[in-house]
């Protein structure tokens, strides 16, 4: 994605007729969350509520292929996504906690080994070099980013552009935006200030009102997880639906919302 000369030629031509790639996933970063939020529903499933899975032995094995799956991404989203949501599985009471942080950990070495030529993307988020090399975003272009916004919609700021801003604007106007990289940065432009309040409206209920209604604090972590991740980073290709469901699975396994129902 960074390397122009690494870019496969998709032109058709008498001698050379290309190649097509298919995925399930549109994207490198939506594929990154998804596995990543597999392996948090399955360790916070285990070692937070203590609920035994269906084929568990399978679904541990399915959550190591997904972190390796995740690694290979290259992408740095799924990684702080995954960091984060883990976060829903720490519980120090619990021995099944300290069993899968050793475990972990001896996993996490293994994989750091197998994998070494792999991991510039992880210290990126530590190693300005490495950083570089990935070629990622960093807080100053961000904030750039931020100011092109406003004033791409200094003549409508209330209900933004649209989404084909594009179309009409001038690029030495809209060039400055790159990808729209936050969540905010889309709300904003696509919608002006009333997307804005919308979106803080949603995170809002989905991180806050409704794990705080059934004391759920495994969802509200994986909400948070997410919230911070599309702050900081646009997330293509990821099905929102998905989170919906995970986030839905820790509610209705909640001591509070069976006792209401």
């Amino acid at each position: 994605m960074n390397d122009p000369t690494r870019t496969i030629d998709f032109s058709y031509t008498t001698f050379a007729r290309g190649y097509r790639i298919s995925s399930v996933f549109e994207h490198a970063i939506g594929a990154g969350l998804t596995w990543s939020l597999y392996i948090i529903a399955v360790i916070a499933s285990k070692i937070k509520r203590g609920i035994k899975l269906p084929l568990e032995k399978f679904s541990y094995l399915t959550s190591l292929l997904c972190l390796i799956c995740v690694f290979l991404t290259k992408m740095r989203s799924p990684l702080i996504f995954l960091g984060l949501g883990l976060l829903s599985c720490v519980n120090f009471k619990k021995k099944r906690f300290w069993i899968f942080l050793f475990i972990t950990l001896g996993l996490g070495t293994l994989c750091l080994y197998a994998f070494r030529n792999n991991l510039t993307v992880l210290w990126s988020l530590f190693d300005s070099n490495s950083a570089t090399e990935v070629k990622g975003s960093n807080l100053e272009q961000r904030q750039g980013q931020f100011e092109v916004a406003f004033q791409v919609i200094r003549n409508s700021p209330w209900f933004g552009v649209g989404q084909k801003y594009d179309n009409v604007l001038p690029p030495s106007l809209t060039s400055g935006l790159l990808g729209l990289e936050s969540i905010w940065l889309q709300a904003l432009v696509w919608n002006g200030y009333f997307g804005v309040i919308t979106y803080a409206v949603w995170f809002y209920y989905i991180i806050f009102k409704v794990p705080l209604k059934y004391h759920d604090y495994t969802a509200m972590f994986v909400a948070i997880a997410y919230g911070i991740t599309d702050t900081f980073s646009s997330l293509p290709g990821f099905n929102i639906y998905l989170l919906y469901l995970v986030i839905f699975y820790f509610i209705k396994s909640t001591r509070k919302y069976n006792w209401s129902k």
